[in-house]
């Protein structure tokens, strides 16, 4: 009887060193793995197809993203390249692109393509205004929407 008490006695003492060892390792490995490098947020984009309206060739993209805590949009259309001297104004207005309503924001006039405007709300609070819409027109005095894009939620 003493001997086998002796044999479990063993036995129970094997398992709790393994078991003490399992827990160690799992902790260091949680340890080492919580005070590592954190990884950096993903920047969260939302890209807006901007197409052409009519007889117009031009279409590109509005990419909406948060910067430092407030919203950027970039406009890139191919077609307004180095060579086309015209300036075509840029805007987000209130409803879609089939029933405009009223100016909402003033964006950066595209040159060479591209612009970028800064705004004084997140992507997020500018779609919780939706619906909206990007346009492209064609001149500042001539109001014909060249170009189109909405903006949803």
């Amino acid at each position: 009887m003493l001997l086998a008490s002796v044999i479990v006695i063993k036995n129970n003492a094997r398992f709790v060193l393994i078991a003490v060892v399992i827990t160690g390792i799992l902790v260091l490995t949680k340890l080492y793995f919580a005070s590592g490098p954190k990884p950096s947020p993903v920047p969260k984009q939302t890209i807006i197809n901007v197409f052409p309206i009519g007889n117009s060739n031009m279409s590109g993209t509005a990419t909406l993203e948060d910067i430092a805590g407030s919203g950027v949009i970039l406009l890139k259309f191919p077609s307004l390249s180095d060579d086309n001297e015209s300036i075509v104004p840029a805007y987000i207005h209130e409803g879609t692109c089939r029933k405009m309503g009223k100016l909402k924001y003033t964006l950066a006039v595209p040159d060479a393509g591209e612009s970028e405007t800064d705004l004084d709300i997140t992507v997020d609070q500018l779609k919780q205004l939706a619906p909206l819409t990007i346009d492209l027109e064609k001149s500042l005095k001539d109001k014909t929407v060249l170009a189109c894009g909405d903006i949803t939620r």
